[in-house]
């Protein structure tokens, strides 16, 4: 998803995150999230969270943390790497 982001836009990098801030099916586990952070000619940086039981609002913050924790992380990467 962010890989396809990345390639149809006119960003240095992209954010992609699924999964479910609740229950959505029986075979489901909420608060289960897959985040992938790109950019052109890095490593991505991708990570599976696991949030529990929290309530939707809950895991949507969650999200939201790891999606700036990991922006951040790659922006200092590309910092480290034009010094």
């Amino acid at each position: 998803m962010a890989e396809g982001a990345l390639a149809r836009s006119n960003a240095d990098l992209a954010l992609g995150v699924t999964g479910f801030a609740g229950k959505a099916g029986p075979h489901d586990e909420a608060g289960l999230v897959h985040l992938a952070v790109v950019r052109h000619g890095a490593r991505p940086i991708l990570r599976e969270c696991h949030f529990g039981q929290a309530n939707r609002d809950m895991v949507r913050t969650r999200v939201a943390e790891a999606a700036l924790e990991m922006l951040g992380e790659m922006l200092a990467e590309t910092m480290a790497e034009q010094r």
